[in-house]
């Protein structure tokens, strides 16, 4: 091995620094920036509790468990008594926020793929809710 050089794969950076990396590329700003940051922190608190601290470690296997986790927090919403639960617009939302930092991550070469869009791991959540207005209620005056 030359001077100067590792054995270490280039994609083998801690999930933090790359996170700090994205919050810190293009235009990010206001609210959104800040429950980035927010859903971007948990998560990475999530992945390491669960010993994932590299960003190549993030794989599908991964990302089925997160989706997993926040059906779980989806269905404790379900339950007023329950704490800590979400709506799945939210578990959503927070999926979309994980799912553009793997985005990131692709186009950076820090992942391969974004482990996110398999079919597999959507799967494990509920139906997107939708806006649509077949399902909005209307109440006359």
């Amino acid at each position: 091995m030359e001077p100067g050089t590792d054995d270490a794969s280039p994609t083998s950076q801690p999930v933090e620094t790359v996170i700090d990396e994205f919050l810190q590329a293009g235009r990010k700003s206001g609210n959104y920036q800040s429950n980035l940051r927010s859903v971007l922190k948990k998560w990475r608190e999530w992945l390491a509790g669960r010993g994932v601290t590299e960003i190549e470690a993030v794989d599908k296997r991964v990302m089925r468990n997160y989706a997993q986790y926040l059906q779980q927090r989806i269905d404790a919403g379900d339950h007023p008594t329950v704490d800590g639960g979400i709506s799945a617009s939210t578990g959503w939302t927070y999926f979309d926020y994980v799912s553009a930092f793997l985005d990131y991550s692709v186009e950076w070469e820090y992942l391969q793929e974004n482990p996110a869009q398999k079919g597999a791991v959507k799967d494990e959540l509920p139906d997107r809710p939708t806006n649509d207005s077949g399902s909005q209620q209307f109440w006359s005056s």
